[in-house]
């Protein structure tokens, strides 16, 4: 798999980057575009951090859930943070 990855960026002549626009034609660009993104990488990147924020409130209350039945009771653990804070 590696090796394939190596050739693949070997036979490949695309200029990806500064860096390599100096080491090809020795002068500096006088200005860089910015990749754009196409309204369905942005609907795909939303998704995926939708996904993400999920996905962590799920594991937030299986926490809870799991830590109020195996470990102590929340509304006790509320109130001993109260107590600690002097409400």
């Amino acid at each position: 798999g590696v090796v394939a990855a190596v050739l693949v960026e070997m036979i490949d002549d695309a200029v990806y980057g500064i860096v390599e626009v100096v080491s090809i034609t020795g002068v500096a660009p006088l200005v860089t575009v910015g990749y754009m993104e196409t309204r369905e990488e942005a609907s795909s990147h939303n998704r995926k951090r939708l996904y993400i924020v999920v996905g962590l409130a799920v594991a937030v209350l299986l926490f809870l859930f799991l830590f109020d039945q195996f470990v102590k009771p929340l509304d006790v653990v509320w109130y001993i943070v109260m107590r600690k804070l002097g409400l």
